[in-house]
């Protein structure tokens, strides 16, 4: 492809093309789903751009259409490659006619770093710092699509480009969701690792990302892990086979989860994992309070076991009664004896509804019917009583008289 081409000009633009294999072999080369990725060095300025030559099944008309939508959203965190240019016949009708492969063409700015599907491929190791920021810039990046209703709908680990300072970029962006893009034209098929078992055809809309993206989230949160690295399939954790399934895999992520995070994390992992469509698994939002946990002391026991516990507000906070505020901590009891402590504590309805029973019965000692009840009893009868002494006396007197 694109062979004897050392430099093309595109737009009115002169660049220098490295990765062509009559340049140089070794120059960065990426091959994607859609058609490799080249790139290519401005000769005035140095700056580098990737040159996307698609497969010819997918030169579209439209990805030029497309481009000039994505290029508004290109200021977004991790949407760099959103800042596209397309080779077309309008723009450059003698270069598609020289190379016919050009045709539809995209260049966009060069981003360069590692894959997060070559991390996963060779195991490397990170560890828990860079693991969870990583994790985080991903977080960060899903939280602002997810406000502005915007979904990448093919995520995987191959178009996850990590960098510097743990920066993530997100590529292939071809089949980006957003309610001023048109679908694409060009079909694609989910990454194996990555692809529920409720997954359909039509996968783009705005929660399209939940399953994937939580799955790349976990991946990322518990990498620095030797059990999760071991455990690693491939390009992905799961083996493709075994998703939404009872493995051992999904055994060693809840271990890991619970012993790094808590037990809230792995109720988030339970629910995508048993989520039969994408409006059942967490939104990013609910991710963001686990990836904000901070790392937890080796040994220690979380019992934390309800989702929205984890890092409350302020507002939220349940208030510490007095009697409690005075109990030794638990931390370092083992869980079975914390479980039976607290289940010997009457729970806090049980309380509220004793208080009302109390208040109740007060109420009516205190009732003022209650209280002269007998008062009126006597003395209703000793008026029935006395009319009728009245009544024998006034007749003996007037049989007397």
């Amino acid at each position: 492809m694109l062979n004897g081409l050392s430099a093309l000009r595109i737009d009115g633009s002169k660049y220098g093309l490295s990765g062509s294999l009559c340049v140089n072999d070794t120059a960065p080369i990426r091959e994607s789903e859609h058609g490799t990725i080249y790139q290519l060095v401005n000769e005035q300025d140095g700056a580098k751009y990737a040159l996307k030559v698609f497969h010819s099944f997918y030169r579209h008309p439209s990805l030029a259409e497309q481009a000039g939508k994505l290029n508004g959203l290109a200021n977004g965190n991790g949407l760099q490659a959103c800042s596209r240019s397309v080779v077309t016949p309008d723009s450059d009708k003698q270069l598609i006619v020289d190379f016919p492969e050009m045709l539809y063409a995209v260049i966009m700015p060069w981003i360069g770093g590692t894959t997060w599907g070559d991390l996963l491929h060779k195991r490397e190791r990170i560890d828990e710092e860079d693991s969870r920021a990583l994790a985080q810039s991903f977080l960060d990046i899903m939280l602002t699509l997810e406000r502005q209703q915007i979904a990448h709908c093919n995520l995987s680990s191959d178009n996850i480009m990590t960098g510097l300072g743990n920066s993530v970029e997100l590529l292939d962006l071809e089949h980006l969701y957003a309610s001023e893009l048109n679908k694409s034209n060009i079909s694609w098929r989910a990454a194996p690792g990555y692809l529920p078992a409720f997954a359909k055809d039509d996968n783009w809309n705005g929660m399209a990302d939940r399953y994937a993206g939580s799955i790349v989230l976990l991946e990322m949160l518990t990498w620095f892990d030797d059990r999760i690295r071991d455990k690693a399939w491939g390009d992905s954790y799961f083996h493709p086979d075994e998703l939404q399934s009872n493995c051992e895999r999904a055994d060693v992520m809840r271990e890991v989860l619970r012993e790094h995070y808590s037990q809230a994390a792995v109720a988030l992992f339970d629910k995508v994992w048993n989520s039969g469509q994408p409006s059942e698994c967490p939104t990013f939002g609910e991710w963001s309070s686990i990836a904000r946990q901070p790392a937890n002391e080796p040994g220690s026991v979380d019992s934390v076991t309800d989702i929205r516990s984890v890092e409350p507000d302020e507002s939220e906070a349940e208030p510490v009664h007095p009697h409690e505020a005075s109990e030794p901590l638990m931390d370092n009891a083992p869980q079975e004896e914390k479980e039976t402590v607290l289940s010997d504590r009457p729970a806090s309805s049980d309380i509220a509804a004793g208080e009302s029973v109390n208040q109740q019965a007060n109420l009516r000692k205190t009732s003022f019917f209650e209280r002269y009840y007998r008062m009126f009893w006597f003395g209703a009868w000793g008026l029935v009583g006395l009319s009728l002494i009245i009544s024998i006396l006034s007749y003996w007197i007037d049989t007397i008289l």
